[in-house]
């Protein structure tokens, strides 16, 4: 295992504090304002790298918000004090992926462009792991057995590794050739799984059984999915611009969301339950209550895909186009 070399950047002397007011942003103009009980304040900080393209984020256990950047081929990090690091991964053309945290305190990455899990760890030491040629990783969770769980694009299969990066399994998929996306886990020992070409979110069950659910709507571009304790999964439907929810048994629960034209790329959650989705045609994230209230709030900059909720309710959120980081103090519920 080798260090990688870090870039640094201090956010505090880079860090612009706008406050968001009931009016649209700039870049949004055109839509209606918001009413003034979506204020927030958010900070944003564009990533060292110019055309990284931020995409995903995941929460560490010290509350540090990583990223990966499809394009600019490193895993990025913005630590609790508000230093913003990369690490670049070794094999140009890596297109890292679908981060996840682990319990082992690491970082593990899917590089989609080069059929590697990549490991991180909190110094920036980086260890890659060879899959079957062609699975074409998208995202990975860490299960409640402790594994990681892949989807296998490529090859239309669901895998699991052990933390020491060892391949313990693979799990064929019912349908034949559909893509695989995002990827989810319950503490039931449930894998949940996005399959958008073909519609359906699936699951894998503690033992090893593999079941699919169609999504009501039609088209409706499911790609990222978030687990809950209910042993359910939210769902973003990016090509209806509804969020949803499904039962282990197949209970589906689908609502439409304000911007009715803004996408729904990705979802989060945080402690209380309360479900944070991206409108990433709006420019907007949406704060879906336990009742199922909604309130949408503007994201500065453009283009939020990835987002996440940190342990004290800040809300992180990846701008793709914008290629910057965005933190959101949303006003208490």
């Amino acid at each position: 295992m080798t260090s990688i070399p870090r870039r640094l950047l201090i956010l505090a002397g880079v860090l612009a504090a706008t406050a968001c007011g009931g009016g649209a942003t700039a870049a949004h103009a055109s839509r209606p304002a918001l009413p003034a009980s979506t204020s927030a304040t958010t900070w944003v900080a564009p990533v060292p790298t110019a055309g990284a393209e931020p995409y995903h984020l995941a929460v560490g256990p010290d509350g540090s918000v990583w990223f990966t950047e499809l394009q600019g081929n490193r895993i990025g990090r913005v630590a609790p004090g508000g230093a913003m690091f990369e690490y670049p991964l070794p094999d140009p053309g890596s297109k890292p992926h679908g981060p996840a945290v682990a319990s082992d305190g690491n970082v593990w990455v899917a590089e989609s462009g080069r059929d590697r899990i990549a490991r991180i760890t909190p110094l920036g030491v980086i260890t890659e792991f060879p899959l079957t040629p062609g699975s074409g990783p998208a995202h990975v969770v860490q299960g409640a057995d402790g594994n990681i769980w892949i989807t296998e694009s490529g090859r239309h299969r669901i895998g699991r590794m052990s933390l020491s990066g060892q391949v313990l399994e693979e799990f064929p998929l019912p349908t034949w050739q559909t893509n695989l996306n995002g990827i989810a886990a319950t503490p039931d020992g449930g894998i949940w799984f996005a399959e958008p070409d073909a519609n359906k979110i699936g699951r894998v069950s503690a033992r090893g059984d593999v079941r699919e659910f169609r999504i009501p709507t039609p088209g409706s571009g499911t790609a990222h999915l978030i687990g809950m304790p209910d042993g359910g999964v939210w769902f973003a439907e990016n090509g209806a611009s509804k969020i949803g929810h499904v039962t282990p048994d197949g209970l589906f629960i689908e609502r439409p969301l304000p911007s009715r034209d803004g996408g729904s790329s990705t979802v989060a959650a945080d402690r209380e339950g309360v479900v944070w989705v991206t409108e990433q045609r709006a420019g907007r994230v949406v704060r879906v209550s336990r009742t199922g209230d909604m309130a949408e709030f503007p994201i500065p900059g453009s283009d939020p895909v990835g987002i996440v909720v940190g342990p004290d309710g800040t809300v992180w959120v990846a701008e793709d186009d914008g290629n910057q980081i965005a933190r959101l103090l949303p006003p208490a519920v």
